[in-house]
């Protein structure tokens, strides 16, 4: 599932820009969500966000002249946006771009539950008043999934029914593939590729004559080489294409980088890719390839980034502040080598949902045989990833247990209803090396313990203590969301006169817990 908007965006309002008076209308679509039973896409919404920030930051689209529906939209929020935009058309000159990215069948777009006609929407772009008209459609099912660097394969549905009876100034097709090709997305960039590619190169990547304007020509030939370059990777190798018929002979601008904008320039020295992402607003923001001999500078908004540098199976992270009006420059000095990983998974809010199950028992013989067994004990909890620092992770759980036991002790046997409630945190340091995770560190747990024997001459016992102790653990991240893992505690339990009565022979007890987790990963 791939998108290919930005470039037909500016592309089509770049072909008014001859024309002053014309106005740069856009109507930019994202939806995850389809039919009923449709696989929920992941990364529809936010590939048109991203199209929009760069049409309004470099293709000269004014803030207010971008309608964005990213969040759920329906059939009926598109029909409403392209009604307003006929009745401008009416009043004025304008260039019209219309970006869809989500599920489809090969009659309709499919939008959280509803439809929206293809045969109308031909009709409409036919029929509308704008002195231009541009339909992008990437409408695609989520197919047998790929995963070679992240990738996702879906089956491309719905082709671009535009016809050359579209008697315009001019209009423009652009598609992430050929007819029959599947196109992908992948969870690394968060995006599709070539609209990853794409918005890389309008923000500098492209602009090959150093010139600060990159045209469409320029835009085309950098996504296309890297989409299928990356593509080819994982061995669904997808070749964009398009359709151009504009007048005039000259190549058209997309973007200007103009001075007064925030630049990243990343000199070239060594073989290496850089990722851009700004974590304010969750986006992947470009990718730069550093290339011996040649530098290379991309516009960016203004703000921190967090920049990762990929060479070979080599990572390093590090961060900037981008000034408008300034330019930073990029350099491998500034960098902290991380795992994997934490490329891999970067933008996540980083707060994971844990449930687990284990047993538990004290190291003590004669506290396990005569006043508690081991028991069952289930936990569900949340961690914060990166709390303070990279790598140091807080956790925030709670376990319960309730059985029924029986106990042996010298006179005989005897039952008992054993009844445990514990509240805990720790902050543990994680390593991670590859898809695999290793995590230490300490914790302490508010624990109430309760016994109570059948035997007459036995008399309830409980505590109210706070037990300190430590957690190891080793997890494998299989999916960007999810990760299955064993984790070991250990705690160091007062047992003196620390509730109701005492519990146990009389000292204090170190308890161990063995627990198989799930954490679903945001």
């Amino acid at each position: 599932m791939v998108r290919q908007a930005a470039i037909g965006l500016a592309l089509l309002l770049a072909v008014s820009a001859a024309r002053a008076e014309t106005r740069r209308v856009a109507v930019v679509v994202g939806a995850n969500d389809g039919a009923e039973f449709r696989v929920t896409l992941r990364h529809a919404e936010r590939d048109a966000r991203k199209v929009a920030e760069v049409l309004q930051e470099l293709g000269s689209v004014a803030p207010e002249d971008v309608t964005l529906l990213a969040q759920k939209p329906t059939a009926r929020d598109v029909i409403a946006a392209l009604r307003a935009v006929e009745k401008r058309a009416e009043r004025e000159p304008i260039a019209l771009i219309f970006y869809y990215s989500g599920h489809a069948d090969g009659e309709s777009l499919e939008l959280s539950g509803t439809r929206l006609s293809l045969k109308k929407l031909r009709a409409y772009l036919k029929q509308s008043k704008a002195a231009v008209r541009l339909a992008v459609l990437d409408a695609c099912h989520s197919g047998a999934a790929v995963r070679a660097k992240g990738g996702k394969r879906t089956r491309k549905q719905v082709s671009f029914g535009l016809d050359g009876g579209l008697a315009a100034q001019g209009y423009a097709i652009l598609t992430s593939s050929a007819a029959g090709e599947e196109s992908q997305e992948s969870d690394e960039i968060r995006g599709s590729f070539f609209t990853h590619h794409l918005v890389s190169g309008l923000r500098g990547a492209a602009d090959v004559d150093t010139d600060k304007r990159v045209t469409l020509s320029e835009a085309y030939r950098y996504a296309y080489a890297r989409t299928l370059r990356q593509t080819a990777k994982a061995r669904v190798a997808q070749h964009p294409h398009f359709d151009l018929k504009l007048t005039g002979g000259n190549d058209v601008v997309l973007t200007q980088l103009a001075a007064r904008r925030a630049r990243v320039r990343v000199a070239g020295k060594q073989r290496a890719q850089w990722i851009l992402y700004q974590p304010s607003s969750g986006l992947v923001v470009a990718e730069v390839d550093e290339r011996p001999g040649k530098g290379v500078t991309v516009a960016v908004p203004p703000g921190e980034l967090d920049v990762y540098r990929r060479s070979g199976s080599s990572v390093a992270r590090g961060t900037v502040e981008a000034r408008a009006g300034a330019e930073v420059v990029l350099s491998r000095k500034s960098l902290e080598t991380v795992p994997l990983t934490a490329y891999l998974f970067k933008g996540q809010a980083g707060v994971s949902l844990t449930a687990a199950v284990g047993v538990q028992g004290f190291a003590d013989d004669t506290m396990r045989t005569e006043y508690m067994g081991p028991a069952p004990i289930f936990n569900i909890g949340f961690t914060v990833r990166d709390a303070f620092a990279y790598g140091f992770d807080l956790g925030f759980d709670i376990g319960f247990t309730s059985i029924d036991q029986r106990q042996v002790v010298s006179v005989g046997e005897y039952s008992q209803r054993l009844t445990e409630v514990q509240v805990g945190t720790s902050l543990k340091y994680r390593h991670d090396f590859g898809s695999f995770s290793v995590a230490a560190g300490p914790r302490i747990a508010y624990l109430y313990l309760d016994r109570s024997p059948s035997l007459a001459d036995l008399p309830p016992q409980a505590i109210h203590t706070v037990a300190a102790g430590g957690v190891l653990g080793l997890y494998w991240r299989f999916s960007e969301r999810i990760s299955i893992g064993i984790d070991g505690r250990v705690s160091y339990v007062p047992m003196q006169g620390t509730g109701d009565s005492s519990v146990g022979p009389g000292r204090d007890q170190v308890m161990v817990e063995l627990q198989a987790a799930s954490a679903f990963h945001f």
